[in-house]
Order: structure tokens, then sequence, then C-alpha cells
């Protein structure tokens, strides 16, 4: 796992740069804003013992995946790979997930796949960008606890203890007491950072419960009927 003292540094290295280029920094949710991601309800093909993912329903766009102990269903949002080529362009990405770490990296993984197959030539440009933009300096997770906070006012009891214990994303975890910030990588400026999440609730200042004005929220995205 990637500290967060490595990846803020990660980070401030390339502001200057981000600067120059005239590019913000787009940190994105990953559970029903890229993709939706379930534990099916019913049998569902193990295609093998191992964690890892594969493509089950080309033209739906269906990948499996295996996480001990857990087997999901994860369906890449209409456009998503159109949309990422078109932001990779002009955007700095950082991608923020409820889950744990490796789930966020296994989510990140699938996006990755998910895009290269709408590049045709390895050797393109773009394909680099994509990979360069999914590697583990650009993650943050729940059980990164630098980077994500507790809010303990708020909280009946300390949800510490949970936070590494259980997998998955955000649909396996009580998020109530659990809360995101930019505050490890933005410091006390993230003038250029833009969030896009489909929770604001989860962005609100422990203080002053205001929601950061840089945040887009977008309707969530939800695909499999018995999630």
């Amino acid at each position: 796992m990637i500290r967060a003292d490595h990846a803020a540094k990660f980070l401030k290295r390339e502001i200057d740069t981000l600067f120059a280029n005239r590019r913000l920094v787009l940190v994105l949710d990953l559970d029903c804003t890229l993709i939706h991601a379930s534990e099916p309800q019913k049998d569902f093909r193990m295609f093998h013992r191992k964690p890892g993912f594969e493509l089950v329903c080309k033209t739906r766009g269906i990948y499996q995946a295996k996480q001990y102990p857990c087997v999901y269903r994860v369906k890449m949002r209409p456009f998503l790979a159109e949309f990422m080529i078109e932001l990779l362009e002009k955007y700095h990405v950082v991608f923020y997930t409820a889950g744990t770490h490796a789930y966020g990296k296994m989510i990140v993984d699938i996006i990755k796949r998910h895009v290269h197959s709408f590049i045709d030539d390895e050797e393109d440009r773009m394909w680099q960008i994509v990979e360069n933009t999914c590697r583990d300096e650009h993650i943050i997770a729940r059980d990164d606890k630098d980077r994500y906070e507790t809010n303990k006012k708020r909280a009946s009891e300390s949800v510490d203890a949970e936070v590494t214990d259980i997998g998955g994303g955000d649909a396996t975890f009580d998020l109530k007491n659990v809360f995101k910030s930019l505050k490890t990588l933005a410091g006390d400026d993230d003038s250029i950072f833009v969030v896009l999440d489909d929770r604001d609730d989860i962005w609100q200042d422990e203080e002053t419960q205001i929601v950061p004005d840089n945040l887009l929220k977008i309707p969530a995205y939800f695909y499999h009927s018995d999630a």
C-alpha cells in the first residue's frame, strides 16, 4: 500500500507542472460514480480460486472479480472509456474510494483494461497515459488512514478497528462515520482540485458541515438489480 505522505509528495512534485500546463487535479470516486459493483445474491460462476478479474459479458461491459472473501460483478458506467480518454488529456486524475486499497486497485485495474480496449495501438500515447494514471500513487482508500478521515465528533463509536477488517467498496461499509478529505493532498489550498462523486454528505466539513464548492455531485449509477 502506498503511504499517504508518499502520495502527497508525489503530487506536490507535480504541482508546478500542473500550473504551468493549466491542468487541474480531478478526484474521481469509484463506486456508483464510475462503476457499479455488486455481490451476487445467487450462484455466480467462479472462474478461478485466486483473486483477479475477467470480462464475462463483452457486449454489456460486465466483469467478474474475485477478492477474498467476496465475488463481484462490475459494470462500467456507460461511456466511461470515452470520458476517461477525453479527460486524461486535461486533468491529473486521482481515484478516491471508500473501499479498501486492494479493492480500489482491483477496480482501477478493471477500468484500465476497459479503457485500453478502446485504444487500438499499445504504442499510442494515450495507452501510456492510461497506464500511468492507474498506478498506486493515484489511489486513495479507506485503509490508507492518513488520507481517510474518521469523524469522531459525529460517530457514536470509533470505526477505526473496522476499517481494514472487511472487504469491498462503499456498499459493504457503513459510511456514516467516515468522511473524505483532500487535506493530506491539498493542504490548505485545494483550488486546483475538482471532485466528482455521487455523494456530497461524505465530503461535509467537520466543523461547518458545508460541502466544498469544488465538488461536482452526479447521479449515482446502478446497474445490477439485485445489489
